[in-house]
């Protein structure tokens, strides 16, 4: 009886077998692709090990895969477990632990330790989130208790170069040198008397990447490169005004005064304003439209999306075909022809921007609305509009009082 109902083991044979496969025959493919020059590092019988990751692209974990002579078991937003054939597949071959995007999950913590306590290795990219500008973006504070709980040994591992090849507001790939490396190696015993804050605040310190602190300063060539640009930096940085920001070739584009900027190979903006970085816009950029929303306490954006629902657990998404999706200061509506639903930010359990291009809402309710723009408009505006239109909301409601719109600098608190 004991047998029959003990749980099945997460760590297969398989995983080992399937992931020296992808290793051997198409990470020299994946590796090419991004130029990626990380070396292989055999530490399988040293493990299992929990790895601790900066996210620089979305194909950070098939790279990873590549530099560790054993399978690695990934956290995964939940999102790619509900594609149907697809999320079997990886599934099965490769067992990705699934996360609600931005938001905590206890039952990960418990998967990540049965997974460890079999053998396996874990894999976490703490910030939950690709960096948009090519700085390492905010790592959730629980995660010092999180190493804590697993006291396993820990490899901090930092990527270098990804998010200048395929930067996550770009619509073209370019091509330059990128590499990854273990920075450290942390025992057990060499932190089991820090405390979990302490600890958090020793991963931050280890996985901060600035890559415009790397010297010296490398190409990155390609056909188009500023094209997508207007998703990262959507309030012009010399006059500030939305909603004119536009992007063609190698140009950074305001129809409203004009403004030209180039972006470079090094990934500088070049303009009259100077030489600036994806991390410089993007503080501005925050900034800007934080003072135009306090200003403009009425302010809709809308745009037409591909719209996809799903319940927490499915298996597979259902396509709802192109809807009109809107941001208010209430809330979200999806509009289809006369049908309009409208949700609450009492409905809204969090949000979250994935990909490039992508917005998910998470409902009380167990639903989840998916939501994929076309390649001109700004996810990231999206989410940044979110997250200050349910703080205002909560603070209406008496359940906040710290208001992002009353901060001198917002852009410390918001985007991803």
């Amino acid at each position: 009886m004991f047998e029959r109902n003990k749980k099945k083991p997460i760590v297969r044979f398989r995983h080992r077998f399937f992931n020296g496969i992808l290793r051997t025959f198409f990470g020299p493919i994946f590796r090419h692709m991004y130029r990626f020059h990380g070396k292989l590092n055999r530490l399988r019988k040293k493990g299992p090990f929990l790895i601790l990751v900066n996210h620089t692209v979305n194909l950070d974990p098939i790279l990873l895969g590549t530099v560790f002579n054993f399978p690695i078991y990934y956290v995964a937003s939940d999102q790619i477990l509900n594609q149907g054939f697809t999320s079997a597949l990886l599934k099965y071959f490769f067992a990705p632990i699934g996360k609600t995007k931005s938001m905590p999950d206890i039952a990960v913590i418990t998967t990540i330790k049965r997974i460890i306590n079999q053998g396996g290795s874990v894999a976490i990219f703490v910030e939950g989130n690709v960096t948009m500008t090519g700085e390492t973006a905010t790592i959730p504070p629980a995660i010092g208790k999180l190493v804590k709980l697993v006291n396993r040994p820990v490899i901090f591992y930092t990527n270098h170069g990804l998010n200048f090849n395929d930067p996550r507001w770009s619509v073209h790939r370019k091509h330059g040198y990128a590499t990854g490396s273990i920075k450290r190696i942390m025992q057990p015993e060499e932190y089991k008397d820090v405390s979990a804050e302490d600890l958090n605040d020793l991963v931050k310190e280890e996985l901060y990447v600035n890559a415009y602190e790397k010297d010296p300063k490398l190409e990155y060539k390609g056909k188009k490169r500023a094209e997508g640009l207007q998703r990262l930096v959507f309030v012009c940085p010399h006059c500030h005004q939305p909603f004119g920001m536009s992007s063609h070739d190698d140009k950074l584009l305001c129809s409203h005064c004009g403004f030209i900027g180039t972006y470079d190979t090094k990934g500088y903006l070049q303009s009259e304003l100077g030489q600036q970085t994806m991390i410089e816009l993007n503080r501005t950029t925050l900034n800007d439209w934080t003072h135009f929303l306090k200003h403009n306490p009425d302010t809709v954006l809308k745009d037409s999306a591909k719209i996809f629902i799903t319940y927490r657990n499915a298996r597979k998404r259902t396509r709802k075909g192109k809807q009109t999706f809107s941001v208010t200061p209430l809330g979200v509506t999806v509009t289809r022809n006369e049908e309009i639903q409208n949700f609450t930010y009492n409905d809204i359990m969090g949000f979250a921007m994935q990909q490039k291009n992508k917005i998910i809402v998470y409902l009380h309710d167990q639903l989840t609305i998916f939501v994929k723009f076309n390649k001109c408009v700004s996810a990231y505006q999206y989410l940044v509009t979110l997250q200050l239109y349910q703080n205002r909301y909560t603070i209406q409601k008496g359940e906040k009082t710290y208001d992002y719109f009353s901060v001198d600098e917002p852009c410390q608190y918001l985007g991803l």
